[in-house]
């Protein structure tokens, strides 16, 4: 069945004051439409006002686990410590050290960091400025865990005689509360890069040039990680030894960057010296620990 529609034919209307009239007077009714809004949306004298009871209490933010009392008597205990007097490009003093640390709890998680103090033949301490170069974070140690961790620190120019290394407060945690996972390193290589370049440093003395003769060492490793998710922020220490075996220094923690990370499963990463290592570095007896 088709329906048919007409149209009908347009009519012409006369506008006329009548129909000016009958805007101003739909203006008027909107205005009194909204005052009626307002006036129902204000509190008027008798309201109640919002009280402290009505009020959505505050959340407190969540800091994460905290700290629990060990119940094991059990600490950090430095099992190996050396370092190594040099300077860098520029003639500035440096100390490169390493150290393995071990874990000696069964049950808690470990979170504290390593601090040294370098003195001079007369015993007076040859910290430097920045003392924040002088500490690395333990940020987190597994029960029975050991790892290496150290540094290429800067210090006062003086006659350096030792240094000592310590371990900083000590925080213990439920493995489950910081995650429980490995880290584990394999297929570590080595190989210097940018011999001959130049490298610019600032000292007291102004702006330098000076040449990288030997070069910097590039160490690349894989890593295998048990943790479940992504971990970021990440460190690594690169322990160097000599010819017997003994600890002469290591890696800087921001020598990895701030982009690096370990994912689930086995990944490949490389980190490059920013000073040294000490020239009686053996790479082939070179240690690498992935940290979280």
């Amino acid at each position: 069945m088709t329906v048919s529609t007409t149209s009908a034919a347009p009519q012409q209307v006369e506008l006329t004051r009548p129909l000016h009239t009958v805007m101003v007077g739909g203006t008027v009714a909107m205005i009194t439409v909204i005052a009626l809004l307002v006036t129902a949306a204000w509190p008027g004298p008798d309201d109640a006002l919002p009280t402290a009871e009505s009020t959505p209490p505050l959340v407190e933010p969540d800091y994460g686990p905290e700290a629990q009392v060990n119940p094991e008597d059990s600490s950090l205990e430095i099992i190996e410590f050396g370092f190594t007097p040099m300077a860098d490009l520029a003639g500035d003093t440096m100390v490169s050290w390493g150290a393995i640390v071990m874990n000696t709890s069964s049950t808690m998680t470990a979170v504290s960091g390593v601090y040294i103090e370098p003195y001079d033949t007369d015993g007076e301490s040859l910290a430097f400025d920045t003392e924040w170069d002088l500490w690395v974070d333990i940020k987190h140690l597994m029960p029975g865990e050991t790892i290496g961790l150290g540094s290429t620190s800067y210090i006062d120019d003086g006659d350096f005689d030792t240094l000592e290394v310590h371990i900083g407060t000590i925080e213990w945690y439920v493995p489950e509360e910081l995650g429980n996972g490995t880290l584990t390193t394999t297929d570590i290589d080595t190989e210097w890069v940018n011999v001959g370049e130049r490298k610019n440093y600032w000292s007291s003395d102004g702006i330098s040039f000076p040449e990288n003769e030997r070069g910097d060492l590039r160490v690349t490793y894989t890593v295998t990680s048990t943790y479940s998710t992504l971990l970021d922020n990440v460190s690594v220490c690169v322990i160097y030894r000599n010819d017997d075996g003994e600890i002469i220094g290591s890696s800087r923690p921001d020598d990895v960057g701030y982009t690096t990370d370990y994912p689930p499963g086995w990944s490949i990463r490389s980190v490059e010296t920013s000073y040294g290592p000490p020239e009686d570095l053996d790479v082939d007896r070179i240690e690498v620990y992935a940290l979280p």
